[in-house]
């Protein structure tokens, strides 16, 4: 069994969760992705690129489950999720948000598609994941994140203890 870290959620995650809770077989929280790959573009290229911006990013391994003292986010401890593509019926299904992956994707006729849970995905990780997939496919190294999305998650913590809060 893989180790695995806990940290707890942040207040847009624990909305998802709590949510879920009341119906975990539902789509709603599913974010699907189309990326157009025009004539030219290489394919497995563009896969790679796809598979080494989800790896070098921690929050897309986490599973979600009831802690000891509250929901938690567990990350295994290698930090990194092997995505490999799925078949295109897969997508749109449930997330198993306790045992993940909380990412599918696949190469299809119409481009790279892939879709993420909303607890681990929004508007602006979109923006973030394309424009990394978009570097890392012409063959730049995008550096390390600085502020982890568990580091928010502590961040979040001690300012709500705080005396200012």
């Amino acid at each position: 069994m893989t180790a695995m870290k806990e940290h707890g959620l942040n207040d847009s995650q624990l909305g998802v969760y709590l949510d879920m809770l009341e119906d975990p077989a539902t789509t709603k929280y599913n974010l699907p992705v189309l990326l157009a790959l025009p004539d030219g573009v290489d394919r497995d290229r563009a896969w790679r690129a796809f598979a080494d911006t989800v790896a070098a990013h921690p929050i897309y391994a986490a599973t979600f489950a009831a802690g000891a003292e509250g929901p938690v986010m567990r990350i295994p401890d290698d930090g990194a999720l092997k995505v490999s593509p799925c078949p295109d019926d897969e997508l749109g299904k449930p997330f198993d948000i306790e045992n993940g992956p909380l990412v599918r994707a696949a190469i299809a006729a119409e481009g790279l598609k892939f879709e993420m849970h909303h607890l681990v995905f929004d508007g602006t990780t979109q923006m973030n994941l394309c424009a990394e997939l978009a570097a890392r496919y012409s063959g730049l190294a995008p550096e390390a994140e600085e502020l982890t999305a568990f580091d928010r998650v502590v961040e979040d913590a001690k300012v709500k203890t705080s005396p200012a809060y």
